[in-house]
């Protein structure tokens, strides 16, 4: 699952090189505490937008997205923590095969349908395609893992929904 993107650590300077014989003026001390401030600020800034980006989250969800989503293991810690990423992992692992409930079977002729249909546009890029594609694939093995075409099946599917305006 994704995780919070952290600015690069600040690499300490060698003291040797941070004395009044070698910088006498503080120019390298200065540029060490200012990239340091401004790490510390960005790290500062991204915490205290967990809580409205989970808020903003939160409301454009349907009521029943925030029913599965609640109904997760997980979700009373990322609530109390307002911790939107985790919220985003919920929601993707929640929604892989949609929302439209009905039993396993039901579900997996969706996925079916959705790999089955998937096609490339006139204007998509190939690994845009690749991506939609291996999204319909995670969202079959997620209802139903042993009926997952084989890589062979996979290629052979991708092969013919590719668009014939420029593939022939």
């Amino acid at each position: 699952p994704p995780q919070y993107w952290t600015p690069d650590a600040i690499e300490e300077p060698d003291p040797t090189a941070l004395g009044e014989h070698v910088d006498p003026f503080g120019f390298r001390k200065r540029d060490y505490e200012n990239k340091m401030k401004v790490r510390y600020q960005i790290i500062s800034d991204m915490e205290q937008d967990k809580y409205p980006m989970f808020n903003f989250i939160l409301q454009r969800m349907s009521i029943e997205s925030i029913a599965q989503v609640e109904a997760t293991t997980e979700y009373a810690a990322a609530r109390t923590n307002c911790d939107p990423l985790t919220l985003w992992n919920l929601i993707a692992r929640t929604h892989q095969a949609g929302v439209g409930g009905g039993d396993a079977d039901e579900i997996f002729l969706e996925v079916l349908t959705a790999f089955t249909t998937v096609a490339q546009g006139p204007e998509e890029s190939l690994k845009s395609f690749k991506s939609r594609m291996d999204a319909a694939l995670d969202n079959m093995a997620a209802v139903k893992a042993d009926l997952v075409p084989t890589p062979k099946q996979q290629s052979i599917q991708f092969t013919k929904k590719l668009d014939s305006g420029r593939y022939g």
